[in-house]
């Protein structure tokens, strides 16, 4: 079967939901996040930090892959590796297998293409460009 393009993968993808970061995705590499829930609400909107999960589709191998990662959404825009206290990171699980559903029907029923399941990375795994995410 012929690899989708990456325009159209792109378009399918953002139609998930408002997980896809198009600024961060190149070809064959496609980056996604949410931050579920808050690490302090009292802070000013600009100062607030989430908890959430950011995942990396890669298609460039001869296998789909899937890496993803829990922690803290700091006031930079950072992904910070940081375990989120018991009761966000049940929500914060909850909604990344969510996330996967979605995902992997998405992409059967457009390019039928089965997805692995994803496996976490460890602090030393993350996607290099999640250190230039400014």
């Amino acid at each position: 079967m012929k690899s989708p393009t990456h325009g159209r993968l792109l378009i399918k993808l953002a139609a998930i939901g408002p997980y896809l970061r198009e600024k961060k995705s190149t070809k064959g590499h496609y980056f996604f996040d949410s931050l579920i829930t808050c690490v302090n609400a009292k802070k000013s909107p600009e100062s607030r930090e989430f908890w959430g999960w950011w995942m990396v589709l890669e298609l460039d191998n001869d296998a789909p892959l899937l890496i993803y990662g829990i922690g803290r959404y700091d006031a930079d825009g950072q992904w910070i590796n940081e375990i989120p206290p018991e009761n966000a990171l049940a929500e914060v699980h909850q909604n990344l297998e969510h996330f996967q559903v979605l995902l992997a029907k998405a992409m059967k029923e457009h390019f039928d293409m089965s997805l692995p399941e994803a496996f976490e990375a460890r602090s030393d795994q993350q996607p290099a460009f999640l250190a230039d995410q400014a």
